[in-house]
């Protein structure tokens, strides 16, 4: 009975094909033979790849919008013009904060879980002086200037569904009016069932886990809704309540 040597898998568990490169050429610049002086004669190649990590860079760009005004105008006593080239609006009004950066912040938070205090570390790090109040004041602008909007309208679209499911869980919120540091706050959240064609997932926040609280998110819901069962109480009027 012969034994069959399994073949080593010599992958790496990483996959860096689709990854852009680069090739760097090792040659020799005398491709004669030291010895006797014959040209050499290439017998094959090594090859070595390597993941290369760039910081990322910052830059900042200068908006300059050109004004004019007409002298004759102005001569003539007629109501001097004011002309100005189109420039783009910032995001936050009166902000060095571009777009780029504010996605950058906002991914770091809410999807890799980097709180703004570690990220102003990160930032100090390569001598940008970014506060935590300043980037703290940025999400609370954009949400009352853009998302607001879009979180009305998925609230809207979350009470036209057939089916939903509800939940409260904790939540530590500092410097809160009239509480406690150590006091629990509460993080409600709505989902849509999976046969949804439009899957959402909404979380709202409120000081305490009173069911009045579900009674306002769930205002004008007619159909089903699993939960448990804090979140029911009596005013709910027609909802047909499933509680497993």
């Amino acid at each position: 009975m012969t034994y069959k040597r399994k073949k080593k898998n010599n992958k790496r568990g990483i996959d860096i094909s689709s990854l852009p490169a680069v090739t760097k050429i090792y040659d020799l610049e005398n491709k004669n033979c030291p010895d006797c002086g014959e040209p050499l004669r290439k017998i094959g190649e090594n090859i070595r790849k390597e993941l290369v990590y760039y910081p990322a860079r910052y830059e900042v760009i200068e908006h300059v919008q050109y004004v004019y005004t007409c002298d004759r105008c102005e001569e003539d006593s007629l109501k001097s013009k004011i002309f100005k080239a189109d420039m783009k609006a910032s995001v936050i009004y009166k902000s060095f904060a571009s777009p780029s950066l504010l996605s950058y912040i906002i991914d770091n938070k809410f999807n890799k879980a980097l709180p703004l205090y570690r990220q102003e570390v990160m930032f100090n790090q390569i001598g940008l002086k970014l506060s935590r109040q300043t980037m703290a004041n940025w999400m609370i602008k954009l949400h009352d200037e853009y998302f607001k909007r879009m979180t009305d309208y998925m609230h809207k679209t979350l009470l036209q569904s057939e089916y939903l499911h509800a939940d409260e869980t904790t939540n530590q919120v500092l410097n809160v009016p009239d509480q406690k540091p150590t006091t629990k706050s509460y993080m409600w959240v709505y989902k849509t069932g999976r046969s949804e064609d439009k899957q959402i997932v909404h979380f709202i926040y409120e000081n305490t886990r009173g069911h009045e609280h579900a009674k306002k998110h769930l205002e004008g819901y007619h159909n089903i809704l699993q939960t448990d069962g804090l979140v029911l109480c009596q005013d709910f009027g027609q909802l047909k309540l499933q509680n497993l």
